[in-house]
């Protein structure tokens, strides 16, 4: 996200992101829940329109919309039967 560059290197925002997916991950799983990661489709469709909200650190709706396909993708068994 481009307004992320105030918080740091993306090297270092990289690695902080991942350590704490692992770590989110970790704990999800532990608990029986379902893990999805959405790190992929977070990135791959940066610089089109709606990607980026208007602060240019969050997700867009377009973004919010591939993060619910690759989640409903995922769950899609367990809630369908």
């Amino acid at each position: 996200m481009p307004a992320a560059a105030q918080y740091g290197e993306p090297q270092l925002i990289k690695a902080v992101t991942n350590d704490y997916n692992t770590a989110a991950k970790e704990e999800a799983l532990e608990r029986g829940f379902v893990w999805v990661d959405i790190t992929g489709v977070s990135t791959y469709q940066l610089g089109s329109p709606g990607w980026i909200a208007t602060d240019q650190l969050h997700p867009g709706d377009a973004q919010y919309a591939a993060w619910a396909e690759v989640i409903w993708d995922r769950v899609r068994g367990a809630w369908t039967g």
